[in-house]
């Protein structure tokens, strides 16, 4: 049976970071295997200097700025999730930037979520416990 784990790698790419006005680089992905990437972080201040963004890098060394990967929170304490598709084809990896110029703000972890991967059942990393629970309506945890 498919389960959202089974072709999906749920990886914290940045750990949280006190409130700075500095930028927070993710760490490189591979996107070997995978098509689709998602990262989430929730930033704590809303400025319009603030924004979630994505690099790409053909040898996880050197990054440029992927084209309109900018997202901006609305809201003090907003989750800003970007996502890439098809993002495999055009770069072999890839990093979130949490970019904190507008206004000092704390930024929650960043996790990225590779999803359409093409080998299946999905091996989480180290660090992420990954549990499906078939609903039954009553029992202990």
């Amino acid at each position: 049976m498919s389960t959202f784990f089974t072709d999906k790698k749920i990886t914290k790419v940045a750990a949280a970071a006190t409130s700075a006005g500095t930028a927070v680089n993710g760490t490189g992905l591979s996107m070997e295997g995978f098509e689709n990437v998602i990262f989430m972080a929730a930033f704590g201040t809303a400025n319009a200097g603030n924004y979630l963004k994505a690099q790409g890098s053909a040898d996880n060394s050197t990054w440029a700025d992927i084209k309109d990967s900018k997202a901006t929170p609305g809201a003090d304490g907003d989750l800003v999730a970007l996502e890439l598709y098809e993002t495999s084809a055009n770069h072999a990896y890839v990093r979130p930037v949490g970019i904190r110029a507008g206004a000092n703000t704390t930024l929650g972890d960043i996790i990225a979520i590779q999803t359409r991967s093409k080998v299946k059942p999905t091996t989480q990393p180290t660090g992420t416990v990954a549990k499906t629970v078939y609903y039954t309506p009553e029992g202990t945890p």
